[in-house]
């Protein structure tokens, strides 16, 4: 017997009203479909690689201007890899052909004067041995391999290890010719940014990373805009703020954030502004900006978890970044060094 939403449902469909063509509309033939596929395909793979780029490019010089001030630290290449395997079984084959993949790791990204762009790395070189060591070779695997990102994580580790006491060999092939370059890393803070497809205009650190959307990168139209947003959770990062929310308390070491009170989480979050600026400030990025920013993200998306009861409002984030930008032009005018202010000294001071 059918249910009464069932035959509801039944009623309505049966009274639909029907529109009838008027016009004669031309039909795409299956070739013309199947390119239209791979254009869309390339063209999200191309977006991607752009985002990744701006993404890897601001967390470098981040993470390198503020080695100081961070607990973990790392030696860092300024190049990120990616791998066949790591793309979708559908995709593969598109990806393969486009970023003119092999067997081997392969440059998706290049950081603007970083270590390997002074050593000549490029995008799409394959790497094929560092130290005389050769990278995982996967070209007799088979096609249909569910994705992984083991390989890409094999080749890191490999650099990892090959670059811990200094310069190494890197043998790279490009354009079907294999040229010798010497890499040499550079120490900066362990925090690396990813980036994550989602149309969810969002960020967030987890004390070990930064993960930044594809949403929120199309929204920050400049890498001074992507800087503070990089700054602000890299900031969570360099105050330890996921350690001290775990160590809080029991609810907070098995609930996280949902086992915090609100005013530890403000106080969180307003480090992080604060932080954030100091850090993006020694990068050279435009942290005076940093204000105007959220002020229009707010206007834009105030009903994100920026806006939630875990954040400042808009007008006292405002005004706290204001006073923020004064302190850092104050050191700079007067030669004090860029580092924030701890809280024993900001409370002496204000007495």
């Amino acid at each position: 017997m059918a249910k009464p939403a069932a035959i509801l449902f039944l009623t309505a469909l049966a009274g639909c009203s029907t529109v009838e063509p008027v016009v004669a509309l031309p039909s795409a033939d299956a070739d013309a479909l199947r390119a239209e596929v791979t254009f869309q395909q390339e063209a999200s793979l191309d977006r991607l690689r752009q985002q990744d780029g701006r993404v890897a490019a601001v967390a470098f010089r981040l993470n390198v201007a503020n080695l100081d001030l961070c607990a973990d630290k790392a030696l860092l290449t300024g190049m990120m890899l990616h791998h066949a395997l790591q793309y979708g079984i559908d995709i593969r084959p598109v990806a393969t052909r486009y970023f003119g993949l092999t067997g081997r790791p392969a440059v998706l990204t290049v950081a603007p004067g970083g270590p390997a762009a002074r050593a000549g790395v490029e995008v799409g070189d394959s790497l094929v041995a560092i130290d005389g060591v050769d990278f995982a070779d996967t070209a007799g695997r088979p096609d249909k391999d569910p994705p992984t990102y083991d390989e890409t994580a094999k080749a890191r580790a490999l650099l990892d290890r090959a670059l811990a006491d200094g310069a190494g060999a890197l043998t790279v092939e490009r354009s079907g010719k294999r040229l010798s370059l010497t890499l040499t890393p550079v120490a900066g803070c362990a925090y690396e940014a990813q980036l994550t497809p989602s149309e969810d205009v969002s960020a967030w650190a987890d004390g070990r990373q930064v993960v930044i959307t594809t949403a929120f990168v199309r929204y920050a139209a400049t890498d001074d805009q992507l800087a503070v947003i990089l700054g602000h959770e890299l900031g969570h990062n360099v105050m330890k703020h996921r350690a001290r929310i775990a160590g809080g308390g029991p609810a907070g070491a098995i609930l996280g954030n949902a086992g915090t009170m609100p005013g530890s989480l403000l106080t969180v979050e307003r480090e992080a502004d604060y932080v954030g600026l100091y850090l993006i400030a020694r990068a050279g990025y435009d942290y005076a900006a940093a204000r105007d920013f959220w002020r229009q993200y707010g206007a834009d998306f105030g009903r994100s978890r920026y806006a939630q009861w875990s954040h400042p409002g808009s007008l006292e984030r405002a005004t706290n970044i204001a006073a923020t930008v004064e302190e850092i032009r104050r050191k700079q005018a007067t030669g004090e060094p860029l580092t924030p202010t701890p809280a024993r000294l900001a409370t002496s001071e204000s007495r």
